[in-house]
C-alpha cells in the first residue's frame, strides 16, 4: 500500500514515458466510462464527449490554443501536460454529426491527426475517402480492454 500512495503521491507512471492526451467521442455513456477506466490509469489524459458537436468544439479550442503559441512556448506548455491532442478516438455513429464527417473536419484543421474510429459499424468506412490515409485507424466493437490498449499505444508520440 505505502509503495502505491507514493506513486500516486508523485503521478509516477508504472508504463514508461507514454502518456497521450486522447478526446473520444461516444455517445454511450458506460463505453466512455470503460475507456476512461482504462487509459487513464496507464497515464493517459483522457477528455470524453457525447456527441459530434461537442467533439469538434473541444478539439478546435484545445487545437487553436495549441497552434498559436510559439514553439518555445509549445515547450513549455507540453512540460506542464497542455498540448494538442494526440489521438482522437471516435464512434462513426453519435448524435449532431457522425463521426466520419467529424474526421473529416479534424483532418482539415490538422491533417497529421491520428484518429481511431472505434465502433460496430466499421464496415460504414469502406466506402469513405478517410480510410485511405494512414493516420486513419479502425478497430470493432466489442474489442478487450488489452486490444484497446494495443492499438491507443501502438504509435509512439
Amino acid at each position: 500500500m505505502v509503495i502505491c500512495d507514493f506513486i500516486r503521491k508523485n503521478q509516477i507512471s508504472l508504463f514508461g514515458d507514454m502518456e497521450f492526451k486522447i478526446l473520444i467521442a461516444e455517445d454511450n455513456v458506460e463505453t466512455a466510462l470503460l475507456y476512461k477506466m482504462i487509459l487513464e490509469p496507464r497515464s493517459h489524459v483522457v477528455y470524453t464527449t457525447s456527441d459530434g458537436e461537442e467533439c469538434l468544439k473541444t478539439f478546435k479550442q484545445t487545437h487553436f490554443e495549441y497552434s498559436t503559441l510559439s514553439y518555445e512556448n509549445k515547450q513549455q506548455y507540453n512540460n506542464l501536460g497542455v498540448k494538442a491532442f494526440d489521438l482522437v478516438i471516435l464512434d462513426i455513429e453519435i448524435p449532431k454529426r457522425n463521426g466520419i464527417d467529424v474526421a473529416k473536419e479534424i483532418c482539415v484543421i490538422r491533417p497529421n491527426q491520428r484518429i481511431l474510429f472505434l465502433s460496430s459499424n466499421i464496415d460504414k468506412l469502406a466506402n469513405s475517402i478517410l480510410y485511405v490515409k494512414n493516420n486513419i485507424e479502425a478497430m470493432e466493437k466489442p474489442s478487450t480492454n488489452d486490444e484497446i490498449v494495443a492499438k491507443v499505444e501502438q504509435k509512439g508520440k
